[in-house]
């Protein structure tokens, strides 16, 4: 989990960094096992989007772009018209 007490962990988007600020583990292998490493999976109204880990997911909840404020994760997901199947870690 991320948090105020860790360091912000961050990936790739669109080659901007993209901050993850609250985050929280998905372990719902099975229901994501044939997805790819970094893949936008889902979106979670309210609640964040759901990434592709190498041993399930990640639901992000805030997050930051780089040169932009923190938002909540399924807000930036509408506001810069991404899609399901879009990748992080590029």
């Amino acid at each position: 989990q991320t948090g105020p007490f860790f360091s912000e962990a961050f990936t790739l988007y669109k080659n901007k960094k993209l901050f993850v600020i609250t985050s929280d583990i998905n372990n719902n292998y099975e229901r994501y096992k044939n997805k790819k490493q970094g893949e936008i999976i889902e979106i979670v109204g309210n609640k964040g989007i759901i990434i592709k880990t190498s041993d399930g997911a990640l639901r992000i909840k805030r997050l930051r772009l780089e040169d932009m404020p923190e938002m909540w994760a399924d807000d930036f997901f509408y506001e810069s018209n991404m899609r399901i199947g879009d990748m992080f870690g590029r």
